[in-house]
């Protein structure tokens, strides 16, 4: 059989054609056919004087990434009539599951048992796994434990999903983005993209929670004030309803984007944008931001609300930024910028503005090779703490500098480290 641990101990095995008469019509010979199973199944039987009962599959928990777990038991009962003899014990994935004592070595006699100890370390969160490999002269040899466990941000707080994500696998369709701004049951996405004609379009969405690990709410396309507008009137902003949008996550780092947009439906996955060291990021009541000194979030005009419409996503992994600010051309269409700002001094990072067109968001296949990047000037983000900052820009030569601080829509916010 296919079953686990096959082949599965006989206990004892028979020629009698008695038992045999439910396959009347399908062999030439049932007598030959009964003797033939009957064989086969003492052979297996014989096999199973060497016995170890390996358990197929081990879940270990939830347990703090870089933290290592009180050690685990892998019990290895020996169920057969005769010694078998165990040539190795391996972990496939040592580094977050390693082997931290063992018994199971040379010789074990029947009806006695083996005990391997293992522990969890986990190396990033979300999902991992791997699998303790018995090898031996046993029947069913080399025999597999599958372990599975969970790293977490903390014993208690669940997975946060806040940062930059793209299409996977990794640089598949590069030139689009989503960035997640995670507080509580809450993400709040801006997706980055191209319209019908390729010019830089950007969507978003309040997006709650609607089960496990899935995040689902309305898309909206807005116009509102040209970026350079003094004042910007948020009064003059505008949001409509152009469909409904899905994150489904399978684990930290993966997940599936399922849309409906002008009534064209599709489903891509995801995966974070990895370009430096990742932070985790933690909501929690015990967060201050003004003591933060990673600033990934998602900022806006200061004072809170002064200026509604517009925003800046900042991803931080090491000493770079890599900034998606979502805004307004001079006709109120949506338009965004990217920049990568380098850090150039304490607090202080910088780069070139860019401006992209590309395919439609529909685009089957997307072709990143289409992707045009423009720069149209610099952009400079200067902390003056964890919650504070200026943001400095030259667009097309016009230049201006706004206060910033974070978004906060669920008290007291996500902070990431």
């Amino acid at each position: 059989m296919n079953g686990a641990n096959h082949p599965a101990t006989i206990l004892y095995a028979w020629a009698s054609y008695a038992p045999m008469h439910f396959l009347q019509g399908a062999f030439s010979n049932e007598s030959q056919a009964a003797d033939d199973i009957a064989a086969y199944l003492g052979t297996v039987a014989a096999g199973m004087k060497w016995l170890l009962q390996v358990p197929v599959a081990l879940d270990v928990g939830s347990v703090v990434v870089d933290t290592q777990s009180p050690s685990i038991a892998i019990v290895v009962p020996s169920a057969g009539t005769s010694s078998v003899s165990i040539a190795s014990v391996t972990s496939s994935n040592p580094s977050e599951f390693p082997i931290v004592g063992s018994t199971c070595a040379g010789t074990i006699d029947p009806g006695t048992s083996c005990q391997i100890d293992i522990a969890f370390k986990p190396s990033a969160l979300g999902d991992r796994g791997a699998a303790v490999t018995l090898l031996s002269n046993g029947a069913g040899s080399p025999q597999s434990t599958t372990l599975s466990g969970t790293g977490t941000s903390s014993n208690t707080t669940p997975v946060n999903y806040e940062g930059l994500w793209w299409a996977s696998p990794p640089g598949s369709e590069s030139g689009w983005g989503i960035n997640f701004a995670h507080q509580g049951d809450v993400i709040f996405a801006t997706w980055f993209t191209y319209d019908a004609n390729g010019k830089g379009w950007w969507l978003s969405m309040t997006a709650n929670k609607t089960g496990n690990a899935v995040f689902s709410g309305t898309l909206y396309q807005t116009t509102g004030p040209a970026f350079d507008a003094v004042p910007f009137d948020p009064g003059q902003v505008a949001g409509t309803a152009v469909g409904t949008g899905t994150i489904s996550f399978t684990d930290a780092n993966n997940g599936i984007f399922g849309y409906t947009v002008n009534d064209v439906s599709q489903a891509k996955p995801i995966t974070r944008q990895v370009f430096g060291q990742m932070p985790i990021c933690i909501f929690s009541a015990q967060n201050n931001l003004v003591t933060a000194t990673n600033y990934q979030d998602l900022w806006w005009k200061m004072p809170a609300e002064s200026e509604s419409g517009w925003g800046v996503n900042l991803t931080q992994e090491g000493d770079t930024i890599f900034a998606t600010w979502f805004t307004y051309d001079h006709d109120h269409s949506a338009m965004w910028l990217a920049v990568t700002a380098n850090e150039t001094a304490p607090g202080t990072y910088s780069g070139d503005l860019l401006r992209a067109t590309g395919p439609a968001f529909d685009s089957m296949p997307f072709n990143p090779a289409a992707i045009v990047v423009t720069k149209v000037g610099t952009a400079t983000f200067t902390f003056s703490d964890g919650n504070d900052a200026s943001f400095a820009y030259t667009v097309n030569g016009v230049s201006q500098t706004k206060a910033i601080t974070r978004e906060v829509f669920r008290s007291p916010g996500t902070v990431c480290k």
